[in-house]
This record gives C-alpha cells, structure tokens and sequence, in this order.
C-alpha cells in the first residue's frame, strides 16, 4: 500500500463488499459502521538542499552554466523548470515578478524577488527575452546529476528539488504555512503539510544530535 489515498480506496471498496453482504442477509449488523480513514499527513519523497549544500553547489563548477544559474534561481524562488522557460524580462520589474501564471498551479504570480534570487537572474534582457535558455529536460537531470556528484553531496537531486527545497527552507527560518503556500502559488496551506512534516522530521534530529554533558553513569530514563 502506497499512501492513505490507497487505503481509503480499499477501505471504501470493503465496505460495498460488506453492505452487499448485509443486503444477502449474511451480516446482522455492519462491522465498518463508525469506521474511517483519516488522510494522513504526505510525506515529502523529494530530496532538499539545505543553506549549507547550496553554498557549496554556488562554488562547485557545473556543466553548464545555464543550467546552474537556473536551478539556484529556483531553490531562491520556488520556481520549476517549466516556468524557468517561459520567464521573460517583462515579467520582472522592480524586483517583482508579476503578469505571470505558474506552470503547474495555474495561478497569477505576483512576489518579489530576494537577493539570492535577483543574483541569479543576471543582466537584464529585452523584454521579450527569456530570461533562461535552458537544453533539454534530459541535459538538465544529466548536468544537475553530474553537478551533485561533484560537489558531494549525497542526495538524490532533480530540477524540481529546487521548488521543495525553497518551501523547507522558508519554514525553517520562520515563514508561516499560509505565505509558503501563497508564494508557490497554492489556493490551500494543506499543499503545504509535506513541507511541515520534513521540517518537523530535521527539527526532531536536530534534538537528538545535541551532544551529550553528563557522563552516562549519571544519566536517569525519564
């Protein structure tokens, strides 16, 4: 079983079986009665690259440059490669990106854009120049595999990390789930709840990675 999703389905697919059953006379009384499924909070599959990791990706050489200035763009924007393609200059002015619908949500984006993120849109175009012009989506995954390898960062990194990795790192320093949400353009915070649960998973090891200041024969289980 994959995710709670597959198991509403099952357990929604038992309970015909067992309101068929009753309508057969084989059941008194119906056993999934009061019964449900609560949607459990998603799990965030993709990978991300903390503060420390994109510094060291900024110093590591990649393939292509192209490639580079765009995905560091998106880890400091929360934009996907689709959208990368379509950006063009007239899309930006005065440091905010607006006129502009996102590739998957089909919002209206309207956000400034942080210092990070102005860096690596480089010199200003026309304004109907792509701002990006990014190889195909097999050079990309092939240059940022290429691009992780060489800086030694052992994580399974694509171009949509890039979008995950802006989410976690806005909620680690303090973003609430509302902007988060706001800012990678969904109409809901409950797209954000993956985001929650890693940051809440880093925050968990964080504790139990504190040293040690008592010696163990002194220690109590609480």
């Amino acid at each position: 079983i994959k995710s709670d999703e597959t198991v509403r389905s099952y357990f929604g697919v038992f309970k015909k079986v067992i309101n068929e059953a009753i309508d057969a006379n084989l059941f008194r009384h119906n056993p999934t009665k009061g019964i449900k499924v609560k949607r459990a909070r998603s799990q965030l599959k993709k990978q991300v690259l903390d503060t420390r990791e994109l510094r060291t990706l900024e110093n590591t050489h990649c393939g292509n440059e192209e490639v580079k200035r765009a995905f560091l763009f998106c880890c400091n924007s929360g934009f996907g490669r689709a959208e990368c393609l379509k950006l063009k200059w007239k899309h930006i002015n005065n440091g905010v990106i607006s006129h502009f619908t996102r590739a998957k949500t089909k919002t209206a984006l309207n956000i400034k854009v942080n210092e990070n993120a102005k860096f690596y849109l480089g010199k200003r175009g026309k304004a109907n120049d792509n701002v990006f012009n990014l190889p195909s989506s097999t050079a990309c995954t092939k240059n940022i595999k290429n691009w992780i390898k060489l800086s030694k960062i052992d994580k399974h990194i694509t171009f949509y990390c890039a979008r995950h990795t802006f989410a976690c790192n806005l909620l680690i320093y303090g973003t609430n789930a509302k902007t988060v949400a706001n800012l990678l353009g969904h109409t809901s915070i409950n797209m954000v709840d993956r985001y929650l649960n890693y940051v809440e998973t880093l925050n968990s090891k964080a504790v139990d990675n504190l040293p040690s200041i008592v010696r163990k024969t002194k220690m109590k289980v609480v």
